[in-house]
């Protein structure tokens, strides 16, 4: 097989619209899947029952791959509308059997428009490099998924996004970086969006890191994982005031996959527990203006002797928390990671609410660090019963909870702040300090 040609589709102001239509620009061996655009400047874009594939791979011919090609659907001021529609690109090496060992990376994905919505629903997305050889097979790295709109909305039904790198038995490469971006709209959600990079023997690069970008978020579910190193950074950022709903972030030790060379449909992703491989990754929360938690988690725990991931939320107004846990606790001997929060306004509004950095093993539990921000104040306010807490139920050292501002702390209401211990571990401290 040699080289895949390229696929376009262009219109100045008409729509294109692929109704039950299956696109593929394929190729094996030393070659690159071609690249697949789909691109109007007035009109729209609108796949139903449709297939966009670049793909390259050996089956059994015993040769290594290069790299999957971009997808592209570029609406400049119209909507990109996908309805039980699949994009793929794969860079996929041979199966044990044909001797092949490497795979090439993935290929990047977009969907980009000006001023229009993105709507997808019932498909799926994935960028992936996949080296099923057991005798050592290097994976490339997963391509980059971008879903981008200045002014519009971006909503995901049903629809689960890939960036991976699978190794059978060699060294897996990165997984690659997603962005979704609505930055002055709405992204919702009731999807996963998963960017990792495995190998069964743990070998691997890093996760990939997603970010989000809206006034807001609702119904996302973000996983980044590394067999073998670090998984991705999770970043949100907020235009204005940012609010996010039924948000559950993980860094840590699950991956959901399909293990064949031509993906699985939305609905049919493997599970596979890393265990105590990989260490997680980092979470980052920016907003510009009050910041709003409801029916949230944010976890980067750890499971194994590497460090929990750090979570860091930031935001020059109030930061509000309802039915949402921040978490980043060990459960085996690596540290947990530190949470930071940087806001001159803090609320925990129920029981169901706190920030969390405890250790239940031996691992040493993380410190919690509130400061004020763009502001000579903290105050922070507590009902029924919410906490905070670095404490330790185990035989690791609790964590520390450090409350800053430069000249005064307010503390309020009905809840508990400790880094205590219920049983060997030594307990934390807790210190309040004002600077001037």
């Amino acid at each position: 097989i040699g080289q895949a040609g390229a696929i376009s589709l262009a219109t100045s102001s008409g729509d294109i619209t692929l109704n039950n239509t299956f696109t593929i620009s394929q190729s094996g061996g030393p070659f690159s899947g071609g690249a697949i655009s789909l691109a109007t400047n007035s009109g729209n874009i609108t796949l139903n029952g449709s297939s966009l594939r670049s793909v390259t791979f050996t089956g059994f011919s015993g040769r290594d791959t290069k790299d999957g090609g971009a997808i592209s659907l570029v609406a400049n001021s119209g909507s990109i509308t996908l309805t039980g529609s699949n994009l793929q690109s794969w860079a996929s090496g041979s199966y044990p059997e044909g001797g092949g060992l490497n795979a090439g990376n993935g290929g990047a994905i977009s969907l980009i428009t000006t001023s229009g919505n993105i709507k997808v629903e019932g498909s799926g997305m994935q960028s992936s490099s996949y080296s099923p050889a057991e005798e050592g097979g290097i994976g490339g790295n997963g391509g980059a998924i971008s879903l981008i709109t200045n002014s519009g909305n971006i909503t995901l039904s049903n629809s689960p996004l890939f960036s991976d790198s699978f190794s059978g038995g060699g060294i897996a490469g990165k997984g690659g970086a997603v962005r979704i971006s609505a930055r002055n709209g709405m992204i919702s959600s009731d999807s996963t969006v998963n960017s990792f990079a495995f190998s069964t023997n743990g070998a691997s690069g890093e996760g990939g890191s997603v970010i989000l970008e809206a006034v807001s978020i609702t119904g996302f579910t973000v996983k980044t994982v590394s067999s073998g190193d670090k998984s991705g950074t999770v970043q949100i950022n907020g235009s204005d005031k940012l609010l996010i709903d039924q948000v559950n972030i993980s860094t840590a030790q699950e991956v959901e996959t399909c293990i064949s060379n031509f993906g699985c449909p939305p609905d049919e992703p493997q599970k596979i527990s890393l265990g105590s491989k990989g260490q997680a990754g980092d979470v980052l929360i920016n907003g510009l203006g009050d910041l709003t938690f409801r029916d949230s988690t944010i976890q980067s725990d750890t499971r194994s002797n590497n460090s929990a991931g750090n979570i860091s939320i930031t935001s020059p107004g109030v930061v509000s928390f309802n039915n949402t846990k921040i978490i980043s606790n060990t459960s085996s001997s690596g540290q947990a990671g530190s949470i930071t929060m940087n806001a001159p306004q803090v609320q925990f509004n129920d029981a169901a609410s706190g920030l969390f950095a405890q250790t239940s093993s031996s691992g040493v539990a993380g410190n919690i660090i509130l400061q004020s921000f763009g502001s000579d104040s903290l105050a922070v306010q507590f009902q029924n019963g919410a906490q905070i807490s670095a404490a330790t139920g185990s035989t690791g050292q609790g964590g520390s909870v450090l409350v800053t501002a430069p000249q005064t702390i307010l503390l309020t209401g009905n809840g508990t702040i400790s880094a205590g211990t219920s049983n060997n571990g030594a307990g934390g401290n807790i210190q309040l300090t004002t600077r001037d």
